[in-house]
């Protein structure tokens, strides 16, 4: 019985003594936490504003990069104003200064614009110049300026302080030169580095945040906050310049001010462009006192249980955080770009549909511009793509640069881009900002250590003008980006009737083409290639011609890009290489001599895995042997060396097929790949031909291109010859085989076997008659 009373006793302290014990956890579980979340919290602090001072270096870095770009541009667009002036003329004299004033309007941050001579005498300026004028050659900017004589880029001086405007500038100098080289005077502007230092004090949210921008050689251009007496100051020994600029051009470290002493976390930013480094800081004493005041660790020990609670629902409320930022992430990520950050096609597609609404509630014209960057293909093959996903952001970033906030800028695919223009005053502000834009692109960009110049072709829809819908405006948009391409790139195009009656021709013209191969619509018709000295044909091209049962004759320049584009030029290839060399096998000899025959290929063929197979089972099936055989390529589809095109190109040169370069010379390959591609033959442009008569520069081109190829071992063809005169003159230059109407049209099958059996009649009779001697 007393056992069972000990027990009974016993058991009530039990759950007490739990309790206690999970009391004792919870406390130390608590402090943990709050000790944990104290120093995290400090943790996270620096990390907050780490992040944010590297995000305002990259923004006022790049925009003091684009400023200088831009002044820079603004001096050299004045150095070719004043080319031709002579500065001692009154009347030029004066034209220079009206031209100094109205470069001056358009760049405010420009307090002073002035015309200096080589000894540093005021030649002209932007602002009235008092008399007796002004000299400047004392100056430590214009000193500096002609010791680098030599140099045509701009020179960004130390600050000055201005004696009128009681203002600091930078000076940025522009040496001119004159035809022979010899340094005649610069071009001088001074930034106003207030108004420069304007944009740096509007960005930045962090408190006692501190901007300073140097020169590669440690003299501070800019601070803001200002301080006047830190112009006078040498800051070669601080720390970015004494070692972390060794160690990267771009990058973030803590140290001191150089001023006060204060400890501070420092992001720097190199432009490298012109010289210049960039500092963004932030008062570490500030955090840290910040921080400080979150300590309250006695109140959270002493309120366990409440802190208990206040964590529970601060874990679920963070993970509620979590979740809902990781849901906007990924609606974020589905309707933007990875790439460059911008809208994609779906979150355009839809801004386009709700601003066409508003704009038919509210009559306001709505314009929609596509913008294609030209030549992209060819970056991404020469510099790699991580070289062209740069582009692709600089470009979103110019974009942005020439639009209003309320505008939608977004990338399509690959390298075409579409800005949504709601909401203007007038139709015609849309050209305004096609010209800003093509003007941004004509700048060069900065890719690593390439230059490289990015040009643009824009195409421009307008509502409700050129479409009613969303689907309409963006085929509008597109036919006249593609025209803008058409045309030379580089160009603005907008819609109109004439693209209208294309989109529908060309929609005509797939539709048709889809059934066009089973309908037998297609033909080949053949133009001879003729031996220039004797005058009989060595060789002839396969053309493909189309007459459609509905169209009518169509020209291959019409159908075959729409067969490319929509992925039939495969079948039609296989067709034309059959049908030809079916035709070929039944010519007759010429001369004893077998004509060769010539087949255009395209760049999709060369690309087809099987297509070296094809052409040799063709070959066999029509008992036409592969030396007279010819692929023709178009030099401005050439593949690089190094592709499965170009290994299936040498897979059949090595079949004793031949392989021959078409409309030379007005492509934009390297002349290095007319020794690295298997070519036997080059033929030359009709364009070359057709000028040949009337131009002594497209002769020299011609002879040029005759010796290359003589030179390279290949045969050169001239293409065109429509008249006795072209024939003379190709045979001077040394081309051996020529083409054209002067010699035959391009004849059906059957026409053109009896053409050929008509000169072996005229060859066998020449052959034939009797040599009369004397």
């Amino acid at each position: 019985m007393t056992y069972r009373h000990d027990r009974q006793n016993r058991l009530p302290g039990l759950p007490v003594r739990k309790l206690l014990l999970a009391g004792i956890v919870l406390v130390a579980l608590i402090v943990s936490l709050t000790a944990y979340e104290t120093f995290s919290r400090r943790d996270r602090a620096y990390a907050a504003v780490e992040r944010d001072l590297k995000l305002l270096a990259t923004a006022m870095s790049g925009y003091t990069a684009r400023t200088f770009q831009s002044l820079e541009l603004m001096l050299r667009n004045i150095e070719a104003d004043l080319h031709d002036l002579r500065l001692d003329h009154p009347a030029d004299m004066a034209e220079a200064t009206r031209i100094l004033r109205a470069r001056q309007s358009d760049f405010p941050m420009v307090a002073s614009l002035n015309l200096l001579g080589s000894e540093g005498e005021l030649l002209a300026a932007a602002i009235p110049i008092p008399a007796p004028r002004p000299h400047y050659g004392d100056r430590d900017y214009f000193r500096e300026a002609r010791a680098r004589s030599e140099s045509k880029r701009v020179y960004i001086g130390r600050p000055i302080f201005g004696r009128k405007s009681q203002r600091w500038a930078i000076p940025v100098i522009l040496n001119r030169h004159d035809a022979q080289g010899r340094f005649i005077g610069a071009i001088y502007a001074g930034i106003d580095i207030e108004k420069l230092t304007d944009y740096y004090q509007s960005i930045s949210r962090i408190e006692g945040a501190v901007t300073t921008l140097y020169r590669a050689d440690a003299r501070l251009l800019a601070r803001t906050p200002a301080q006047a007496e830190a112009y006078d100051k040498d800051y070669a020994d601080i720390d970015v310049f004494r070692a972390r600029q060794l160690q990267a051009a771009d990058g973030f470290y803590h140290g001191r001010d150089p001023g006060d002493g204060t400890p501070r976390s420092v992001a720097y930013r190199s432009i490298d462009e012109f010289g210049l480094l960039l500092n963004v800081s932030a008062n570490e004493e500030l955090i840290e006192s910040s921080w400080r005041q979150t300590l309250a660790l006695p109140l959270v020990t002493s309120l366990a249980g409440l802190l208990l609670c206040l964590t529970l629902l601060a874990i679920a409320w963070r993970q509620w955080r979590n979740h809902r930022e990781l849901q906007s992430r990924f609606a974020w990520q589905a309707n933007h770009d990875a790439a460059t950050g911008l809208p994609n096609r779906f979150l355009f597609e839809d801004r386009l549909q709700k601003a066409l609404h508003a704009a038919q509630r509210s009559r306001t014209p709505l314009a929609l511009m596509f913008i294609d960057l030209d030549n992209f293909k060819r970056i991404n093959d020469s510099l790699g793509h991580a070289a062209g996903d740069q582009v692709l952001r600089t470009a979103a970033v110019w974009l942005r640069t020439c639009v209003r906030e309320s505008d939608t800028v977004a990338r399509l695919g690959g390298d075409e881009f579409a800005i949504l223009l709601p909401e203007l005053a007038a139709e015609s502000d849309v050209g305004v900002v096609a010209g800003k834009i093509l003007q941004q692109f004509n700048t060069p960009m900065h890719i690593g250590e390439q230059a490289l110049t990015i040009t643009a072709s824009i195409g421009i829809a307008t509502f409700p003008r050129d479409g009613s819908d969303a689907a309409q405006m963006m085929v509008s948009a597109d036919a006249a980006m593609y025209q803008a391409k058409e045309g030379g790139r580089n160009l603005v195009c907008h819609f109109n009737q004439t693209l209208a009656d294309a989109i529908s021709r060309r929609l005509q013209i797939e539709t048709r083409l889809q059934d066009a191969l089973e309908r037998d619509e297609f033909s080949l018709v053949f133009q001879p290639v003729v031996d220039a000295s004797s005058g009989l044909p060595v060789a002839a091209e396969a053309l493909l011609r189309w007459n459609s049962a509905e169209l009518g004759p169509v020209p291959p320049d019409e159908f075959i890009p729409v067969a490319e584009s929509i992925g039939l030029i495969p079948a039609i290839g296989e067709y034309v290489l059959r049908e030809a060399c079916r035709q070929a096998a039944l010519w007759p000899a010429i001369a004893s001599q077998r004509l060769r025959l010539s087949v255009n290929v395209s760049a999709r063929q060369l690309e087809q895995a099987g297509f070296r197979q094809l052409v040799s089972q063709t070959l066999e099936q029509c008992g036409l042997p592969p030396e007279r055989l010819a692929l023709e390529i178009t030099e401005s589809l050439l593949v690089t060396p190094d592709s499965a095109a170009c290994k299936q190109l040498r897979a059949l040169r090595e079949l004793g097929i031949g392989v021959a370069i078409d409309d030379f010379g007005t492509g934009y390959s390297s002349l290095s790949y007319l020794s690295r591609f298997p070519f036997n033959s080059l033929k030359i442009d009709r364009a070359f031909v057709a000028r040949i008569e009337d131009s002594a520069a497209d002769r020299i081109l011609v002879r040029a291109i005759v010796a290359l190829a003589h030179g390279l071992g290949l045969h050169a063809v001239g293409e065109g010859v429509e008249n006795e005169n072209q024939r003379l003159l190709l045979s001077e230059s040394g081309c051996r085989w020529l083409q054209g109407y002067l010699f035959s049209r391009p004849l059906p099958a059957a026409q053109f076997a009896d053409w050929l059996a008509a000169r072996n009649t005229a060859q066998n009779a020449a052959a034939d008659a009797p040599r009369v001697t004397g």
